[in-house]
Formats: C-alpha cells, structure tokens, sequence
C-alpha cells in the first residue's frame, strides 16, 4: 500500500520513462547513474510495485508503470501550469494576455477580440503570436500562449483541452467587377473560371473542392495562399475568384474592392476557441469562453 509520496521520486521517474533508460536521465538530471537508481528502487518500495521490468538491460514499464506515468504527467502538467500563472501572474485581471492566432484565420476576427478584450480589460495589455496550429498548440501546452484560435480543433489529447466553437460563417465567392456577369446563371457560370484558393490543409480548402465536385464543375487553381488578406489581395488584382467567409469580405466590399458572385450553399468556415484545462482560470480568457461570438 502506497504510503507518503515523494514527487521528486515521481519526476525522476517520468524522466527514466522519458529517456528510456537511467543514464540518460542521470545526465540530463545531472545526478549519477546509482543516485539516480537508488531514487527510483524508494520509488517503487513507497508504492510498493514496480514501475519498470528490466530485460536484456533495458527497461521495460510495467502496466502499473504505465498508470504511474500517466499520473506523473498530469502532476507535471499541473505544476508546470501553477510555476507560469504564478510568474506571468496570469491570474490578474491586469496581467499580460496571450492569445495565438493560427495564419490564416481574418485579421479582421482578430481585431475583434482584441478590441472585446480591451473594452473589457483596459489594464491588460494583449500579446498576439501567429503561427502554425501544431507550434500554437505545443505553445498552449507549454503554458507560453493563454487561448488559442483556430478553423479546426484538436482531435487528439482532447481530454487536455478545453474547446468551444465560436464562429460558423457562410462561404462565398467574390471577385472584382469584370467577374459580377457571373452572377446570371449561378453556379453554372463558373465553369472554367480560375480560382484563388487556401493551401491544401486548410478544411476549408477540401469543402471548395468537395462543392465544385458535387456540381459538376470544373476550376482553373489560378494561385494558393494561407493568409486570408493575402488571397483577397490576389483576388484583388483581377487573379481569380476567392471563397471568403461573408464577414471576412465585408470590407473589401463595402469599398468597392470585392463582388459578391455567390453562395456556396452548405460550404462554411468554423473558429474554435481553444485553451488547456486549468485549475487556477484567466480572467480574460475565461471572459472569451463566456461572450464569444
């Protein structure tokens, strides 16, 4: 039976699991191999089973070793969120605000929440990092990033992740004047038609394509681009047309810049509010969850 437990024996633990074997994490501990064995035999005799099985001079966990590792990530998890809310004091309503935006995602969606966060917490500066979803979410995992938004949610560790779909918005087509003809005759009009279109991971990327198909129409990819404001951009200078999510074109619209052509029925753009599941909460981003859209 398990009595007091020692977490420093717990960490050295999680990091023999983590490299393999004692002596990488003797080095990377900078302790001595024996220390090091020693640390983990008080570990195994406090819980009274053992974590390892050693074969052939390997170390092999064991299926109680397993359980115990999934408990010492979570307690590192825990303790690596405490060690970041304490020194960014992220628990103050007036602490540095964090918020990734993977790219591609409107830059005007982004103005909006910072102006929201600004109305509401005028004390706290806010901090913007744009990035790839895979580094933002190693970021919110690493406690670097408070919240972050994205066109699609995690899929894997979703028990570490608190996610809510704030945004779903109608996609259309839009392009400059010469192209309004179009409109007669929609969609069969745009047969042929060269198009701008997200990069091939984008989601919204496969619902274009799956909608020309279920047409029965052909395109012309005129040109691919991630950024948002630069597809408009390209649209823009007569280089095809663009599916943009209605609110995104809004401006452009509004000067004269973009004509709405048509509506992809049943192709959207969805916006996840994405952020780890903590003990002590963020004030601003707990405000987010709350009055999001």
């Amino acid at each position: 039976m398990a009595g007091w437990l020692n977490y420093h024996h717990l960490m050295y633990f999680r990091e023999i699991a983590s490299g393999g074997s004692i002596a990488a994490a003797a080095q990377k501990l900078k302790l001595s191999p024996s220390a090091l064995s020693m640390q983990l035999k008080n570990l195994e005799e406090s819980l009274g089973h053992p974590v390892f099985e050693r074969r052939s001079k390997k170390l092999f966990l064991t299926d109680f070793g397993r359980h115990t590792l999934e408990y010492a990530e979570r307690i590192h998890r825990l303790g690596d969120e405490f060690v970041q809310t304490v020194n960014n004091a992220s628990f103050s309503d007036k602490a540095l605000f964090r918020i990734g935006v993977m790219s591609g995602l409107p830059k005007s969606m982004t103005v909006e929440i910072v102006q929201k966060l600004r109305e509401n917490f005028p004390e706290s500066p806010v901090s913007i990092f744009e990035g790839n979803f895979h580094n933002l979410k190693q970021d919110l995992l690493n406690h670097e990033i408070d919240v972050l938004f994205a066109n699609f949610a995690p899929v894997d560790q979703s028990d570490l992740f608190y996610v809510k779909n704030f945004k779903k918005e109608q996609i259309s087509l839009y392009g400059v004047e010469s192209y309004l003809p179009l409109k007669e005759n929609f969609p069969k009009s745009l047969e042929g038609q060269e198009i701008v279109l997200p990069n091939k991971h984008s989601n919204m990327r496969a619902s274009v394509e799956y909608w020309f198909k279920k047409q029965n129409l052909h395109y012309k990819l005129s040109s691919e681009a991630q950024d948002s404001s630069l597809k408009k951009y390209l649209a823009q200078a007569g280089l095809g047309l663009v599916p943009l999510a209605d609110f995104s074109a809004q401006q452009f619209v509004k000067e004269g810049k973009l004509f709405k052509i048509g509506q992809l029925d049943g192709v959207f753009e969805e916006y996840f509010l994405i952020m780890t599941k903590r003990v002590l909460k963020v004030p601003a981003a707990d405000f987010l969850t709350k009055n999001l859209p």
